[in-house]
């Protein structure tokens, strides 16, 4: 009878140590992916109006290029420099930064730089990146379209609603026809073909 007892209270006290031990894990996995969470993280240290590393004109006509640019360094002796030069460098034609907040990562290790990037944008060309319309292509016509990210030059012998038939030389001499939809195709010029006697 004795031997029954001790057996039960030797059962029960394995569950209840099981239970435990599986508590005691999952505060342990609590713990740990806190403190990882926690080393993660950025604070906010500073806001600030303008930040430049140069002269800024005060007679040149700025404008904000681009909205909520990062910049992430190596905390080390000129961090907040090289931040803010590279976050400016990110945007063609950028001088500054306006509405800068300035985050430190918790193990101090890394700094971040937020804000607006301000500068004097580049002219605009002329070029348009669509055509509205109809397009003027025809047979005879030299064009210019991308196959597999590389540009390719052919002639167009045939056109249709959806597209262009257009003939591809090769470099050994070897011709073949491709359908290229009209809006992937560039008009380069008008080949003039000549009559042979």
């Amino acid at each position: 009878m004795h031997y029954v007892c001790a057996l039960a209270l030797w059962h029960n006290l394995r569950i209840e140590v099981r239970k435990h031990s599986i508590m005691i894990i999952r505060l342990f996995l609590v713990v740990i992916a806190t403190s990882l969470l926690a080393s993660c993280s950025y604070t906010r240290i500073a806001d600030l109006t303008v930040v430049a590393n140069r002269n800024v004109g005060s007679t040149d006509q700025y404008e904000m290029i681009q909205r909520d640019v990062r910049h992430t360094a190596k905390a080390k002796r000129n961090s907040l420099d090289v931040a803010v030069d590279k976050a400016v460098a990110q945007v063609e034609g950028g001088e500054y930064l306006q509405n800068v907040k300035i985050y430190v990562k918790s193990n101090g290790k890394k700094i971040r730089v937020v804000g607006d990037v301000w500068g004097i944008p580049e002219p605009t060309t002329g070029i348009t990146t669509s055509v509205s319309g109809d397009n003027d292509l025809s047979v005879g016509d030299k064009v210019a379209f991308k196959v597999a990210g590389l540009m390719t030059e052919g002639r167009i012998v045939g056109v249709n609603s959806s597209g262009a038939i257009v003939e591809i030389n090769s470099k050994i001499g070897v011709s073949r026809k491709k359908q290229v939809p009209i809006e992937k195709l560039t008009k380069i010029s008008k080949e003039v073909t000549t009559a042979r006697n």
